[in-house]
């Protein structure tokens, strides 16, 4: 596609041609010293005459000796013509250019001659790429890094707008991954601790359901020391062994109001505010460690820094 050339092709005029015509005959058997234009193809031709006078035409077709041409090219006159004149295939300036600037046909290319020694520094940008010239197969594995795109370069292909992960006040940098479970739930996964399913109204019920549903029990069946992971849920003692449940003070920093459902279905579960902390029971106002028998439950609540409650049951 586009410019043609070829070496030595010279030939004469068969005869006279008007300023306007586009159909030029040379002298027998010389065509075939030019090239032969396919379709978006062409080469350019001067046509010279005894007074040194010159036309720059386009060649877009050949049939034998005859030239289908564009007359007056690059900033040459159309003139009339005589027989006899000679017509050179010489490469021009606007031929010139169009190596230059024009795109390179992948077809000319040995595959792999284009290597990182060949080009300048800093020579391919987006603009001299064509649309959908650079695919992945053509990409080795870690060869685009964060510092080689440009600022939203990598979101503008993705086909949609992702959601920007941490940046915001107070947030740290840990990855967040979503992802699709066997069960049939989306799962929050960050840094190696899994969140659990999250709520949503196609798998989990209506979003006016979620203060409905049941809440995760931890079964500890040892002495025990609260941590965050139980706020909002339920700690089961179910052997037959007399266990105690520590409440931490504020080096386990559970917020004011947070609540941990205790549950005893055999023996004693005693428990014990730790650090200075103190435990009240409500709504007698008793305060100390709490011993509660089986089966019953109760809850016990984060009121402040120094102290729990703990209300519910026939705690001793």
């Amino acid at each position: 596609m586009g410019y043609l050339f070829t070496n030595n092709a010279v030939g004469v005029l068969a005869g006279s041609y008007s300023a306007s015509a586009t159909a030029i005959t040379m002298g027998a058997g010389q065509g075939a010293l030019f090239p032969s234009p396919g379709l978006g193809e062409w080469f350019a031709a001067t046509i010279v005459d005894v007074s040194n006078n010159k036309e720059i035409v386009l060649c877009t077709g050949r049939t034998a000796d005859t030239l289908t041409v564009m007359r007056g090219q690059e900033g040459t006159a159309a003139r009339a013509l005589a027989a006899g004149e000679r017509i050179e295939h010489r490469l021009t300036a606007a031929a010139l250019i169009s190596l230059r600037d024009g795109a390179i046909d992948g077809s000319r290319l040995v595959d792999g001659s284009i290597t990182g020694a060949k080009l300048a520094t800093q020579t391919i940008t987006a603009n001299k790429l064509a649309a959908n010239s650079v695919g992945t197969f053509q990409l080795a594995e870690g060869a685009v890094t964060a510092p080689k795109l440009a600022s939203g370069a990598a979101a503008l292909n993705l086909g949609f707008t992702p959601v920007q992960q941490g940046g915001g006040p107070g947030m740290t940098g840990e990855r967040i991954i979503l992802g699709w479970t066997a069960q049939g739930k989306i799962s929050a996964y960050i840094e190696g601790f899994n969140y659990g399913f999250l709520l949503a109204e196609q798998n989990n019920g209506t979003v006016g359901s979620a203060g409905r549903r049941g809440i995760p029990i931890n079964v500890q069946n040892n002495d025990y020391v609260l941590g965050l992971t139980d706020a909002g849920g339920a700690i089961l003692h179910s052997d037959a062994t007399n266990r105690i449940y520590y409440l931490p003070d504020v080096s386990v920093p559970f917020e004011n109001g947070s609540w941990v459902k205790i549950i005893n279905r055999s023996a004693f579960v005693t428990l014990i505010p730790m650090g200075g902390m103190s435990l009240i029971y409500t709504p007698s106002g008793l305060t100390g460690a709490r011993i509660m028998g089986a089966p019953d439950q109760c809850i016990v609540e984060r009121v402040d820094e120094t102290t729990w409650w703990v209300h519910g049951g026939a705690l001793a």
